[in-house]
């Protein structure tokens, strides 16, 4: 069992669960973003696999614009450091319109205001629109003991909403955008809309 944990200074949260094929059981409470996170849970069982995001239940899918576009979260080590040394598995992503094409863009380390270096980019095929799309990696990528964004990269011809969020509010680091007339900035900087990406990371524990 994983023992929850909250503190910080109210700035946010994120959960983390236990994962189960296509089931996700909460078995945690609402934590702060500057919480001891994974780092502070005693008995995670080796191996085990956890589901970390900041989202709640889809609600909706604000559109981006047409053309290059990228939905993207990013988690500290504060939130994730508990699993240094473990994996990224999969990338859960809920798609409202299948766009033109997509990938996935995994970075590491990071800038205030943006990614550090690429690391890992798949391309995926066969989303199903309206759903949660579950993507495994094909090779997975280790956690380290600093930030991880987890982006989804896509184009489309028209300004139809692609990825899916929450009703909000907002919290950090649950919103990341990039596009060339933008660069990298959270949704709520530049919308009136305050939500959070239904992104979520599997991970599998050391």
């Amino acid at each position: 069992m994983l023992r929850s944990t909250a503190g910080g200074a109210g700035l946010g949260r994120f959960y983390f669960e236990a994962y189960k094929e296509d089931t996700m059981y909460r078995i945690t409470a609402l934590l702060a973003v500057l919480a001891i996170g994974l780092a502070g849970c005693d008995g995670t069982d080796e191996g085990q696999e956890l589901v970390i995001h900041y989202d709640g239940p889809n609600q909706s899918a604000p559109s981006l614009g047409d053309g290059a576009q990228q939905a993207a979260v990013r988690f500290t080590p504060a939130q994730i450091g508990g699993v240094a040394g473990g994996t990224l598995e999969a990338v859960n992503v809920y798609i409202r319109n299948v766009p033109n094409a997509a990938e996935l863009r995994i970075y590491r380390e990071s800038r205030p205001t943006e990614p550090g270096t690429l690391v890992y980019r798949q391309p995926v095929g066969d989303l199903q629109p309206d759903s949660w799309n579950l993507i495994q990696l094909d090779q997975t990528v280790g956690l380290l003991d600093e930030d991880l964004w987890v982006g989804f990269a896509y184009t489309i011809d028209a300004s139809l909403a692609v990825v899916g969020c929450d009703p909000g509010p907002a919290v950090r680091d649950g919103d990341w955008t990039f596009n060339a007339e933008n660069g990298w900035a959270p949704f709520n900087q530049i919308s009136p809309e305050s939500i959070n990406w239904n992104i979520r990371a599997v991970v599998r524990t050391p």
